[in-house]
């Protein structure tokens, strides 16, 4: 069961194969990526702002709500599973380019509506394998991303709204979009999209809305 809820704390290359076969891939894929589109952030320690938690996973069943897509709707052969250990849900899986695939996603159930609230970043409490993973921010009619490469021990890392990018489905920008707000926010998803053929796993904590 994900959950949102307020909680107040006090103090402070793709190759022409693959783009050949993305016609197929539904709006919600993202099978290919380009690493001039958006930062990549570093970790770092966690906050204790006042903030709005979108997904945290203290208990198993917070797993839930929550699902894997892989490029096999594309005709690749990637995998990947989440699990839940001792308060954090685990993304692991394989992530192969044959039958021009490439990419895994774990994503979250829609989202209430957020009331306006002058939050204006996210942060995510992970703990990863080195690789640089791709959050996607679904609204009721845009997607916006951002990449990150989580610690490779359980920290924070914060993500600036004003820094995610619209794109459409290719990961292609798209010019004169609004820019992400707080309130807009309807589906949070997390990418592996590097094109790094093998293992990953990445531990996730929590996410949630933050003054940054």
């Amino acid at each position: 069961m994900s959950i949102l809820l307020i909680s107040v704390a006090c103090g402070d290359s793709s190759d022409e194969s693959v783009e050949s076969n993305l016609a197929v891939v539904t709006s919600t894929s993202i099978p290919t990526t380009d690493d001039t589109m958006s930062p990549v952030i570093t970790t770092t320690t966690p906050t204790n702002e006042a903030n709005l938690i979108l997904a945290e996973f203290d208990s198993e069943v917070s797993v839930n709500d929550w699902y894997v897509q892989n490029d096999t709707v594309m005709g690749g052969v990637s995998s990947s599973e989440l699990s839940w250990n001792d308060g954090d849900v685990v993304f692991s899986g394989n992530l192969s380019t044959d039958n021009n695939g490439g990419f895994t996603s774990m994503r979250g159930p829609v989202l209430p509506y957020i009331p306006s609230s002058g939050l204006t970043a996210i942060s995510v409490v992970a703990q990863g394998d080195g690789r640089t993973y791709l959050m996607q921010i679904r609204t009721d009619s845009d997607s916006y991303i951002q990449r990150f490469t989580p610690g490779e021990t359980m920290l924070g890392t914060t993500l600036k709204l004003s820094d995610f990018v619209a794109t459409d489905w290719r990961l292609s920008p798209i010019p004169d979009r609004p820019p992400l707000v707080s309130e807009a926010v309807r589906q949070v998803a997390l990418y592996l999209v590097d094109k790094q053929v093998g293992e990953f796993v990445l531990r996730l904590r929590s996410i949630s809305m933050v003054v940054s």
